[in-house]
């Protein structure tokens, strides 16, 4: 039986995305090689560079994913939001960021290794969007702040540090963050 046109690539570039995800979450992006992205994948290195032309390419095949996903996962929040009031959409947010963070697959632990070795603007783009939303909040009178960037970078902080505490219930992590961040923003 003849084989489909393309049907390799469609099954060889997600393994090979999924096993460098694997090796750069396991030892960081300096440590590891084409070569050992291609044996983690089955591949030999000769035959992955086929797919992709380098290991930056990759790992920004990679970090785009995880940013599209993230941004996939807001939006849909901020959308369902749109139609009440700043602090709901505010609350919708932190909802919805604490969800993806806490939520299994290395996404959040990808942009953070990939933007660095990268020098990507991910986190940047992230925190311009919680500015935004924090200034129409402070337009309608709904958030007080001293500085909407400086606010911004806080709730960021405060929501990351939640995420990470295994020590509480997912449900917990979702409420304590709301919390924070109502009281943070002066909401």
């Amino acid at each position: 039986m003849a084989r489909k046109t393309g049907s390799m690539a469609e099954t060889t570039r997600p393994r090979i995305r999924e096993a460098a995800a694997r090796l750069f979450s396991k030892a960081g992006y300096d440590a590891v090689t084409m070569r050992g992205i291609g044996a983690e994948a089955g591949l030999s290195a000769g035959a992955l560079y086929r797919y992709f032309p380098d290991k930056e390419s990759l790992a920004a095949a990679l970090l785009a994913d995880a940013v599209e996903e993230r941004d996939r996962v807001l939006d849909r929040a901020l959308g369902a939001a749109a139609t009440s009031g700043t602090v709901e959409a505010l609350e919708a947010f932190v909802r919805a960021y604490l969800g993806w963070r806490m939520a299994p697959g290395g996404g959040p632990a990808l942009i953070a290794l990939m933007s660095g070795a990268l020098g990507s603007d991910a986190d940047r783009a992230l925190e311009d969007r919680v500015e935004a939303l924090l200034a129409a909040g402070q337009e309608a009178g709904a958030v007080r702040l001293p500085d909407t960037r400086a606010g911004a970078g806080a709730v960021l902080a405060v929501l990351d540090r939640v995420a990470e505490d295994a020590r509480l219930t997912e449900d917990r992590r979702l409420r304590i963050g709301w919390r924070f961040v109502h009281r943070l923003v002066g909401a």
